[in-house]
């Protein structure tokens, strides 16, 4: 068996399913090939080592990523040629540990990458996701968007990594977390890194962790709804969106079930 193989996918249709139980364990390397605007579904497997997705040049579309529930440890990669110009999305409201790792290579000039993560945690559970960009070609832009809910004595860790090296000018970097706690036992951290080694570049980032917000939650009580009620529907209104997202409706389906259940028995 040849390790470390390439398998290359030619995408006729519009929307693709990758369901790595099918990839054999030899591949390193998944190419994607595609001249319309395309809509990607990874369903991520326990079982798989490090695996690379590479999106040729001028490839565009939406990559949205689900991850099994036996997904404890994940490492993959993203390396995005010329013009490349992926949104990838990540909604994990499962209850399962997580040590999620994953990075986005800006390889060709132009690439850009915006990354959207939402999350729930619970019942003591620890989930930990480092999202990393690393531009190594000019003209090259990465945004991530972190959004996370602590419901109990749970913890939550969101890192960003955004490496510009010296010799790339011309490149965008954006990060942004935040994260709602709901007890004060929980443990909540948002570690957003930039690492600028070239002054022509724009880059920022952003970071919140608090409480929900009084106000809000007061404004709605005092319109008949029960404080129970209200919180559901502040959280729902903060993760829910990214379901919007998954063109597969299964997996919409999978994920709103996902979400309500974890109101179950909480704030009773």
């Amino acid at each position: 068996m040849i390790q470390n193989a390439t398998l290359t996918l030619e995408i006729n249709d519009a929307t693709l399913v990758i369901d790595e139980k099918n990839i054999n364990e030899n591949i390193s390397n998944i190419v994607l090939k595609g001249t319309k605007e395309h809509s990607l579904l990874i369903l991520v497997k326990a079982c798989k080592n490090a695996i690379n997705y590479t999106f040729s040049p001028c490839f565009k579309g939406k990559t949205t990523i689900l991850l099994d529930d036996n997904c404890h440890k994940v490492t993959r990669f993203f390396s995005l040629m010329d013009s490349a110009n992926v949104v990838f999305a990540l909604a994990d409201f499962n209850n399962s540990k997580r040590n999620i790792d994953l990075t986005t290579k800006l390889m060709g000039e132009n690439a850009k990458a915006v990354f959207s993560l939402s999350t729930l945690v619970k019942e003591k559970l620890v989930k930990n996701f480092n999202i990393n960009f690393d531009h190594i070609k000019p003209n090259t832009t990465s945004s991530m968007i972190n959004y996370g809910v602590i419901l109990d004595k749970s913890q939550l860790v969101f890192a960003g990594d955004s490496l510009i090296n010296d010799n790339v000018e011309g490149c965008e970097a954006h990060q942004k977390t935040k994260i709602i706690v709901f007890d004060a036992n929980a443990v909540a951290k948002a570690n957003p890194i930039l690492r600028i080694n070239n002054n022509k570049v724009i880059a920022s980032h952003s970071a919140t962790v608090g409480k929900i917000n009084e106000d809000h939650l007061f404004y709605m009580q005092s319109r008949g709804l029960s404080e129970k009620t209200a919180k559901t529907l502040i959280v729902k209104g903060y993760l829910e969106p990214i379901i919007s997202l998954y063109d597969e409706e299964k997996t919409r389906k999978q994920l709103i079930n996902y979400l309500e259940g974890a109101f179950q028995n909480v704030w009773c």
